[in-house]
């Protein structure tokens, strides 16, 4: 449920009259953004440009600056594009023209503003400027739950460097350190004469990660346990 519409003051006319779910605006110079749609849940934050502000904004570097300001002040950050764009030959065309400006490049900006987490959309014109403000303050921001096909499993940095080694792989790393602690421990396991045993880690495994780490038969990497010097 939309509560409150507050509107740039420098915005033009029709913007500042816009009634969202029968709300009027409040008109006031904001930090940043165009409009902010503030609901139970949320506060929406809008740049609203057209095709041609878009590109300009691109080239002089606004719009990446105008992201960080709007994710300054919500983690719900939108720029509402009044226009949809064509491609000619790779580049962007604007009231019926081509530009010089490369579709690849106004991508790329937008990615980028995404990465910071601004999203994009675009509205066929201005009289549907409004109504996409109020379906962006219908919409459910809770968790959203989704099924997956495969599990992901973020790899830790242990697990990184102990896979680097040849013959160890992700499933024998996640060993060592299940059997070691750390991958420090986990080295000095492989390089000398380990305590325990680790299943798929033999002799012939430690043999190659001896000549990997560039050690010579009477050399090991070991773990020296400091005694506390205050004792």
């Amino acid at each position: 449920m939309i509560k409150t519409v507050l509107i740039d003051s420098r915005e033009p006319e029709w913007c500042r009259d816009l009634r969202l779910a029968a709300v009027r605006p409040l008109v006031q110079e904001l930090p940043a953004g165009d409009a902010w749609v503030i609901t139970d849940d949320a506060v929406l934050v809008v740049e609203r440009k057209s095709l041609s502000d878009l590109c300009a904004s691109i080239a002089d570097g606004r719009l990446l600056n105008q992201a960080v300001e709007m994710r300054k002040a919500s983690e719900w950050c939108y720029v509402v594009v009044i226009g949809v764009p064509s491609v000619v030959s790779g580049r962007v065309v604007v009231s019926g023209r081509p530009t010089q400006w490369h579709w690849s490049s106004v991508q790329g900006a937008l990615l980028t503003a995404q990465e910071l987490g601004v999203l994009t959309l675009w509205c066929e014109n201005d009289a549907s400027y409004g109504p996409m403000l109020e379906w962006l303050a219908r919409r459910d921001r809770g968790v959203a739950r989704v099924k997956v096909r495969r599990q992901a499993v973020m790899e830790a940095p242990a697990e990184a460097l102990l896979s680097a080694i040849p013959g160890i792989g992700d499933g024998r790393a996640g060993a060592l350190l299940k059997h070691c602690g750390t991958a420090a421990w986990a080295l000095d396991f492989l390089t000398g004469e380990g305590g325990g045993e680790v299943p798929g880690i033999g002799a012939s495994t430690k043999a190659a990660a001896r000549a990997a780490l560039g050690l010579a038969d009477d050399l090991r990497l070991t773990v020296i346990v400091k005694e506390n010097e205050n004792e």
